[in-house]
């Protein structure tokens, strides 16, 4: 991890988990809404609109969140590995993480 990249971890897990934490909300407005996104149901199915958060996840966490799926649905996975993966990104992610392995385990397209 390069020395830029460790400041961004760093700053990004000094963020307190007040905001960050939420989930996609219909209610979140505001900055919660930009960060956390946001969802509305349409009759069967959901609208989710992604928060900033969970773009960072997508970009600069892809294969992390590749890797944390795969583990969650595989009957062969133990809980250490899948903690050991959930822990390489910053705490402020975790849960958007958790969030888009979530849609995936739905058939939504996330990567």
């Amino acid at each position: 991890m390069t020395v830029l990249g460790k400041v961004f971890r760093a700053g990004l897990n000094a963020i307190t988990p007040k905001y960050s934490q939420a989930w996609a909300d219909p209610a979140n407005k505001g900055f919660k809404k930009l960060l956390n996104g946001t969802q509305k149901e349409f009759g069967d199915c959901i609208r989710f609109q992604y928060g900033i958060k969970h773009v960072i996840v997508r970009t600069g966490y892809a294969d992390t969140l590749k890797q944390y799926h795969q583990l969650a649905i595989s009957p062969n996975s133990t809980g250490k590995e899948l903690a050991q993966t959930y822990n390489k990104v910053p705490r402020c992610l975790q849960q958007a993480l958790t969030e888009l392995s979530d849609l995936m385990s739905h058939g939504v397209l996330v990567v």
